[in-house]
């Protein structure tokens, strides 16, 4: 990826450069007939427009970045992307950039320019570097223009196992009984992981703890690690996620408890005491682990 960052870096500075020259930009440059290119990096086009393009889509997959969203505002455009499913600002060209930019997007993926009124959907295939990337496109009409969304797919990450999820051995064989049975419910959420790059230990307050129901005693030396933030995980402190989940077997006493109460509590307590292991739980057996932090299980499992 050395060659991603040394060809296109998406600085502040280089990106307003680029937008600079978007004024001086050549129409038949950007809207000439799409030329093959193997590769992204290999795409020495002079048109501004379609090097900021490259800029934000290189960046986005050196980050593995998963969405970009391009949304007009009434005098700027702001352009912003989602790591491990939170939204960060990227940056927020001025408005002069807006129509060129999302044509360039709409030309790539074989949509109808001239049509800004209507929803349309299309698809760009790219390679960068290694790596062969999926983009779904899709816009949106709003009242300052149109709203686009590129989804990014990395072809070569689509296949997972369940122990990629985050199960443990003993939840995996849970899982594996439960799937066989028509009897069970799975709930679960995706919570971020610590940057292997910048990880470091602290020693939490009890106050912190008691968010997610621990305490000092089950910590190994009475710490839990954190990211500080690095490059490589874009300053957030965390790179990747995984899942913690929450198993609820339906056997005949819940089965009829469920017939003839609404009580979330009660439901809940008859669960627990067949053995389920609540959202939160699986949580912090995680933060505890040092595979995620205790703001991250805090702010997925309460959502």
């Amino acid at each position: 990826m050395r060659t991603i960052n040394s060809a296109y870096d998406l600085s502040q500075g280089s990106a307003e450069q680029v937008i600079q020259d978007i004024d001086e930009e050549d129409a038949d440059l950007l809207f000439s007939k799409i030329e093959e290119v193997e590769d992204l990096l290999d795409d020495t086009s002079a048109s501004p427009v379609i090097r900021l393009v490259n800029l934000m889509l290189s960046q986005a997959v050196r980050s593995n970045i998963s969405d970009i969203h391009i949304e007009p505002q009434q005098s700027s455009v702001k352009i912003r992307q989602r790591l491990d499913g939170v939204l960060y600002d990227m940056f927020m060209p001025p408005k002069h950039v807006q129509s060129a930019l999302v044509s360039r997007i709409k030309l790539m993926a074989r949509m109808n320019i001239a049509e800004k009124r209507l929803p349309q959907d299309g698809r760009i295939e790219i390679k960068v570097g290694n790596k062969d990337i999926d983009i779904r496109v899709s816009t949106l009409p709003t009242a300052f223009g149109e709203r686009v969304v590129l989804r990014l797919l990395d072809k070569s990450t689509i296949r997972l196992s369940l122990t990629d999820l985050g199960m443990t051995p003993e939840r995996l064989a849970l899982f594996e009984r439960m799937i066989r049975s028509p009897n069970g419910i799975l709930a679960q959420r995706l919570v971020r992981v610590i940057c292997a790059e910048c990880m470091e230990e602290y020693r939490p307050s009890p106050e912190e703890l008691a968010r997610i129901g621990v305490s000092e005693a089950q910590l190994p030396y009475g710490i839990l690690k954190r990211g500080r933030g690095c490059g490589k995980c874009l300053d957030t402190g965390y790179r990747g996620r995984t899942g913690i989940h929450e198993f609820l077997v339906l056997d005949e006493k819940m089965k009829k408890m469920i017939l003839q109460t609404s009580d979330a509590s009660q439901l809940r307590s008859q669960a627990r005491r067949n053995g389920m292991k609540p959202l939160l739980q699986d949580g912090a057996d995680k933060v505890i682990k040092g595979i995620t932090t205790v703001e991250e299980v805090y702010r997925v499992a309460q959502s």
